[in-house]
């Protein structure tokens, strides 16, 4: 345990070096929600059952899961203002993961970031980034002896950044970077009681991304943590993502909640909501969602209706899974 506590201090310490700021905007490496499920849920993720989704959330769930499926997600946004929707919504649009699972191992893919970002230099200059980061993670759980679960998750990064200014005479300077890198998460899943859980994952622990002409940039560290509780055919979670950012004014501490009610044994309801760490109504967003299972297939659905400096847009999301 004191070999893990320091491994934990180092690489938090190594996380908060100065980086290289070169993705423009501070999550670019967080990721799309990895399924209509979580996002429905209010974005949750960290103790909820969902083995085709948690190589994001929690691979430690992994351990429970058995056979052979697979997974895709696609999303859209219902209105397009890139400088404000896509800087809190990094998926872009279309397939933003593909997963493949077989018992307690999974390979998946995730996109990270695809979007434009307009960003004002000064009153008369401003920058047009675009963006595209993508990882490919091979993940896996394994339960221990005393009662609990832990997974780990290494991920192959990928991607492009192409970077055009403009003064106030309107003219242009473009330039284009290819990288690579990798990235790895921690994760642990404890059973408290028979319906409570406790999940908590690392993610991120280690990441570096090499960008061309020997630029270097380190990956943000974030921590995710909750509890899911479960009462016959009513499912209850909690989830608080604390993101690492070293740069940007993005808030750093949200609060997940979501629930699942699952009625005649194939059909489920959703619902969540998203908030700040101050309960500030005004930066509230609200999900919602559903999902049926035919035979070994499973289709769900969801929205999220947010709230960012007053301007409203919805985010769509749908999921298709196959149980071998």
């Amino acid at each position: 345990m004191r070999i893990f506590c320091l491994i934990i201090i180092l690489c938090v310490f190594f996380e908060n070096l100065s980086a290289l700021n070169l993705q423009g905007i501070p999550n670019a490496y967080d990721g799309s929600i990895p399924s209509a499920n979580s996002m429905a849920m209010g974005d949750t993720g960290v103790t909820v059952f969902d083995a085709q989704s948690i190589f994001y959330y929690n691979s430690a769930i992994l351990a429970y899961h058995t056979g052979l499926a697979i997974q895709s997600s696609f999303s859209c946004l219902g209105k397009d203002d890139s400088h404000i929707n896509n800087l809190y919504n990094p998926s872009g649009f279309g397939l933003t993961t593909f997963c493949l699972v077989r018992n307690d191992v999974s390979i998946s893919w995730n996109r990270l970031v695809n979007n434009n970002v307009l960003v004002n230099i000064s009153d008369n200059d401003y920058a047009k980034i675009q963006n595209s980061i993508n990882s490919l993670s091979l993940s896996f759980g394994k339960k221990s002896y005393f009662g609990y679960s832990t997974g780990f998750s290494l991920s192959y990064l990928y991607g492009t950044v192409g970077k055009t200014t403009f003064d106030a005479l309107n003219n242009s300077n473009a330039s284009i970077y290819n990288g690579n890198g990798f990235s790895c998460d921690l994760s642990f899943l404890f059973p408290l009681q028979n319906n409570l859980n406790f999940g908590l994952n690392f993610k991120n622990l280690i990441g570096l991304m090499f960008w061309q002409n020997d630029k270097t940039e380190y990956v943000p560290f974030t921590i995710m943590s909750g509890l899911g509780y479960t009462y016959r055919d009513l499912f209850l979670c909690f989830d608080w993502h604390k993101y690492c950012y070293r740069f940007g004014n993005l808030d750093k501490d949200k609060f997940h909640f979501g629930l699942e009610q699952c009625m005649f044994k194939n059909i489920f309801l959703r619902l969540g909501t998203i908030t700040l760490t101050n309960f500030d109504k005004r930066n509230l967003s609200f999900t919602y969602g559903a999902g049926i299972n035919i035979k070994n297939y499973q289709v769900s659905l969801s929205c999220k209706q947010e709230n960012v400096h007053s301007e409203k847009f919805l985010k769509y999301m749908v999921t298709f899974r196959d149980l071998f």
